[in-house]
């Protein structure tokens, strides 16, 4: 006779087995971000404020009327402290103890955080003031940065004001310090320098003297000399002390001085900023979720985090275990063998997320990746590049932000002998990653082989002061055959091409009496360098005079009218702004330029406040 279960025993015998973390999970979503939370909708949409709050400070100390986040970021706020330990990173096997932190990934950033915590915020705001520079900024030194990283941690959020400009706990050293480190030493620290990489007083110092030189630009309105600064360094290679001289008006021995006045009078201000978003939460939308996919979302951070990603791929299968349609468990196993480059069993995974309706642009970015892993010869399959290129499109249309996706269909394009629509790809993945040194490179590449072989030379020139060794060094290889690129191009013009198609073309050959080595080993006259001095002028822009591509800037200073020209001012290298407008009047600016005449110069940089 068959038994039956009595139903309280049943009962018992599930409750057993449901997952020991169960609890309700609730999804909110801002404007910009996605939270994932089971300490309710009210702090999830809080916790979504916040961040919006700090995406909106960022913008209107750094003037951006757009700002980039070319990588999506989910964010998870669990409601104590247990629920942070079982998601931490692992040391050693054992979970980190942390109060937040956050996760880089490829495909998805993320922040994690305990709500329960006192501290909670302080990594947050570091970690995620490094993520809005990445992404929105270009490079700068490391100082910079961290300095700024550490400003942007202290801040505080209360009724309708920010504030800023609070001591870190990394302050406490500068009172422990007889002197401060001088200045042109704390500019060259280095990301391969000891003092950054090494824990002690040392790299101690670093980080709260970087706050300090931070605090002091911010409360003395130094951003635009800071600006300066970094394009005499970075772009003009002008040694440290003699950039630091001619942005801030001080030698560095003065820079010294008010730098330590500055600390020992205690004359930093708390910066009070009206909240830069004023929105209402309860707009967020806010919906409950499943068990089984607040366990797919664990999963997927476990997924970034190396010591973490054999769990992660054993998540994800209990996941579809439990439900076989789980979009976010397919997608994630399909990236997990991508990245393993086990391209057939990532395939029916990102093809099951495409059949399930999937709204991540990361599914067919992927798919694409397959696709042109199959290319042999993407000039020779024209219908295999454009169906790769459609998915590409359909990645963009979901999130136009995606500089992977700009990245790949430029390279495709440029295959495909496409080199025009190439480089414009290729230009906004830049703007969307501007520190992503392996972009710049492709980008590179692409203007020589769309002709633009002095924009090529300029970026090149660059890339080989690159903090990656490998992209430095192909950056002064390619460099060094632009030149023979040149007398190759010279001579495919004289016989009628327009690219390289086939060398045993009989167009080819050299000319009667002149052999192949030859050719190619006459050396090209180089354009003198520009030798004028950089020179600075600070005034009101009153007027601006476009005749596309050049342009005309009026600058009034000192009593004086200043005419400085640009052959192209979509080129032109621009602070405080993001596009170069032609309506422009009677705004203040900076310029930096090379004189031509009397009251008049070549535009070097332009700078709007």
């Amino acid at each position: 006779m068959k038994r039956l279960t009595p139903p309280f025993v049943l009962a018992l015998l599930l409750a057993v087995a449901a997952p020991a973390f169960a609890q309700n999970w609730t999804q909110v979503r801002s404007p910009n971000f996605t939270v994932i939370t089971d300490a309710g909708a009210g702090q999830g949409r809080e916790t979504a404020l916040r961040f919006e709050q700090m995406r909106g400070l960022f913008a209107a100390i750094f003037r951006r009327t757009k700002v980039n986040l070319p990588v999506p970021l989910t964010i998870v706020a669990f409601r104590n402290s247990k629920g942070l330990r079982d998601s931490a990173p692992l040391y050693n096997g054992n979970p980190i103890e942390l109060a937040g932190y956050f996760q880089k990934g490829e495909d998805r950033n993320f922040i994690a955080l305990d709500l329960s915590a006192p501290n909670a915020w302080d990594t947050v705001f570091h970690e995620y003031a490094h993520l809005l520079l990445n992404s929105n900024y270009p490079a700068t030194q490391p100082w910079f940065d961290e300095g700024f990283a550490e400003y942007y941690s202290s801040l505080k959020i209360g009724g309708k004001e920010i504030e800023i400009g609070y001591a870190p706990k990394s302050y406490s050293i500068l009172t422990e310090q007889p002197r401060l480190m001088p200045i042109v030493d704390l500019f060259s620290v280095a990301q391969d320098s000891r003092i950054y990489n090494e824990s002690g007083n040392r790299r101690s110092l670093f980080y709260a003297q970087s706050w300090l030189v931070m605090h002091w630009i911010f409360d003395n309105k130094k951003l635009p000399e800071t600006a300066r600064y970094f394009d005499l360094v970075m772009n003009r290679k002008v040694p440290i002390p003699e950039a630091i001289t001619q942005a801030f008006g001080m030698d560095p021995r003065q820079f010294d001085r008010q730098l330590s006045d500055y600390m020992r009078l205690g004359r930093g201000n708390i910066a009070r900023i009206p909240l830069p978003v004023d929105t209402d939460p309860g707009t967020y939308t806010a919906n409950k979720i499943s068990d089984v996919e607040a366990r797919a979302v664990l999963a997927d951070l476990h997924l970034h985090m190396r010591d973490r990603r054999d769990q992660a791929v054993a998540e994800f299968q209990e996941v579809l275990q439990a439900s076989p349609e789980n979009e976010t468990a397919h997608k994630g196993l399909g990236f997990y063998y991508v990245w393993k480059r086990d391209f057939e069993r990532a395939r029916p995974h990102l093809e099951r997320a495409v059949d399930l309706k999937s709204r991540d642009a990361r599914v067919y970015y992927y798919l694409a990746v397959l696709m042109n892993h199959g290319l042999q010869n993407a000039a020779s399959n024209a219908g295999g590049v454009q169906s790769t290129i459609y998915q590409l499109q359909k990645a963009l249309d979901l999130d136009p932000q995606y500089a992977d996706a700009y990245n790949l269909m430029g390279f495709l394009q440029m295959q495909a002998g496409r080199t025009g629509e190439a480089v414009k790809n290729m230009l906004q993945a830049v703007a969307l990653s501007p520190r992503n040194d392996f972009y710049r490179l492709n980008l590179a590449q692409m203007f020589i082989a769309n002709n633009q072989l002095e924009d090529a030379k300029n970026l090149l020139a660059l890339l080989q002061n690159s903090p990656e060794p490998s992209i430095a060094q192909q950056a002064a290889g390619i460099r060094s055959g632009i030149e023979v690129v040149a007398q190759r191009q010279k001579q495919w013009s004289e016989q009628g091409l327009t690219s390289y198609k086939d060398p045993t073309d009989p167009r080819w050959l050299p000319k009667e009496g002149q052999n192949t080595t030859e050719a190619e080993r006459k050396p090209v006259a180089e354009e003198k360098p520009d030798t004028r001095k950089i020179e600075y002028v600070k005034g009101t822009l009153v007027r601006v005079n476009c005749a596309d591509p050049g342009a005309t800037v009026t600058i009034s200073s000192g009593g004086k009218s200043w005419t400085f020209r640009t052959p192209d001012y979509k080129k032109l290298l621009l602070i405080g702004a993001d596009d170069f407008d032609c309506e422009w009047k009677n705004v203040q600016a900076s310029v930096n330029y090379k004189r031509s005449g009397p009251n008049q110069g070549d535009l070097v940089s332009l700078e709007v406040n």
